[in-house]
């Protein structure tokens, strides 16, 4: 940790910040070094997998919120009534959140193509 705030000319705390990410993402794991108390690390070398994990972690947690939101809206639709005109409105939308959903799934298929491909 010393050897990269002096490298990278940053604090120790924003150094101990960072290095905490990369360990939640396993791209960097501690080693311990026989006769020393200082952290050590080693950065993992498989680099296309950590790319691939984070932009999969962060396409399905995006997603997954929008289609959580998606489906509160659907309920308050639900829980109209349709007088009149505002059938055709309502048939609108639903037809909207259909084509969203169709395509979250179809993200969701690419992603997992994608995994495969790439690994």
């Amino acid at each position: 940790l010393d050897d990269m705030c002096e490298t990278l000319k940053i604090s120790k705390g924003n150094a101990s910040m960072n290095i905490r990410y990369l360990e939640q993402w396993n791209a960097v794991k501690k080693s311990w070094q026989k006769g020393s108390r200082k952290d050590y690390y080693e950065v993992n070398p498989e680099i296309q997998k950590i790319i691939i994990n984070r932009l999969r972690e962060g396409v399905t947690r995006r997603l997954d919120n929008f289609i959580k939101n998606m489906e509160e809206m659907e309920k308050m639709l639900k829980s109209i009534n349709s007088p009149g005109g505002q059938k055709e409105t309502l048939n609108f939308y639903k037809m909207r959140f259909k084509k969203i959903k169709d395509m979250n799934n179809l993200i969701n298929k690419f992603i997992l193509v994608g995994e495969k491909f790439l690994t």
